[in-house]
């Protein structure tokens, strides 16, 4: 058996990890917010290592990107670890003043680029692309575009053939890249929601810092482990089916997570951590059914266009929950 797929996707694997800087800030954010309210504005408040398995993109996909969502399973404890130590509880006003956690705020951002470099620069030498692309032979002929029903695809969707090569302006004209970009904003915005506010929202009726931040490792953790998961279970059944379960979950959890407030601890812990194990949509779910409709040979250009289109979407979130959460009181957001 050949090593060498393998440690390429390990090494993957390592490049997701030292890029997921960003599912650590809902564990950072709390730190982040009461050094600027503090110190210095008091009125501030809160694709191609598939190349190696061709058969089998949703499983690699799933198992690469899953180190993306396993970071803060080390990063939460270290940041909570270096800034408060001594699991400091936040003033009555939610926010710290402690000046030893203040002080070591700017600090960690100086930690945490050093972690995940050096877990970067591992990856990257681990990597490597296949010498021969079986599946790349015949992309350089494109083919038309053919809709037919399938199970796997959001609808009607493209044949998918080892000639499959839809440009990224052939994309723009289908139907299939308009319903991905959609599912995509859908599950953009709650992702992105509660990994910066499940904290804040924690320290309103938890008072324990380190529970916090365990939170966070243990649904970091959750979300690793779903991420391989969903690949498969996307890779033996279908895209649709994949999709509407983990929607489904997700709009029942964020219905009943503030009720968290009432069933403590244990409760908060157990939503958040389901919460979590519904994300990988937008990083399992439509890579991979992307590779499929549209073909391997513009499959990174059309899902950044997918990806920059959900993103795009967020700028209008902020405006929306910065209107809503003093009427609401911002527990209701989570609804």
């Amino acid at each position: 058996m050949e090593i060498r797929p393998y440690i390429s996707v390990f090494g993957c694997f390592l490049i997701h990890f030292g890029l997921g800087t960003f599912p650590t800030f809902g564990n950072l954010n709390p730190y982040l917010t009461s050094y600027l309210r503090n110190r210095v504005d008091g009125t501030v408040t809160y694709g191609k290592v598939s190349w190696w398995f061709p058969e089998k993109k949703s499983t690699v996909i799933g198992i690469l990107t899953s180190g993306y969502a396993a970071a803060p399973l080390l990063m939460n404890y270290v940041q909570t670890f270096f800034v408060n130590p001594n699991n400091l509880a936040p003033a009555s006003d939610g926010y710290f003043d402690d000046p030893d956690v203040l002080d070591a705020i700017p600090s960690v951002f100086l930690l945490m680029a050093g972690v995940h470099g050096c877990f970067l620069f591992v990856g990257l030498l681990l990597y490597s692309e296949p010498k021969s692309r079986e599946v790349e032979k015949g992309l350089d002929n494109t083919v038309d575009i053919k809709e037919v029903t399938n199970e796997n695809s959001p609808g009607p969707e493209l044949v998918e053939s080892k000639d499959l090569a839809v440009t990224p302006q052939e994309a723009l004209k289908t139907k299939q890249f308009y319903l991905l970009v959609i599912t995509a904003v859908c599950s953009f915005h709650s992702v992105t929601f509660v990994n910066t506010f499940y904290k804040v929202f924690g320290q309103s009726f938890i008072h324990d810092d380190t529970f916090l931040a365990s939170v966070g490792s243990v649904s970091s953790a959750f979300h690793a482990l779903s991420r391989g998961l969903i690949g498969v279970i996307q890779q033996k059944t279908s895209y649709k089916s994949t999709v509407l379960i983990l929607f489904g979950m997700k709009t029942v959890l964020l219905f009943t997570l503030i009720a968290s407030s009432t069933g403590g601890k244990a409760m908060f812990l157990i939503w958040v951590s389901v919460l979590y194990a519904t994300f990988p949509i937008c990083f399992v779910c439509i890579p991979a059914v992307n590779a499929e409709v549209f073909g391997m040979k513009y499959t990174v250009v059309i899902y950044g266009m997918i990806l920059f289109m959900a993103g795009a979407s967020s700028i209008v979130w902020p405006v929306i929950f910065t209107e809503l959460i003093p009427i609401l009181d911002g527990l209701e957001c989570f609804v």
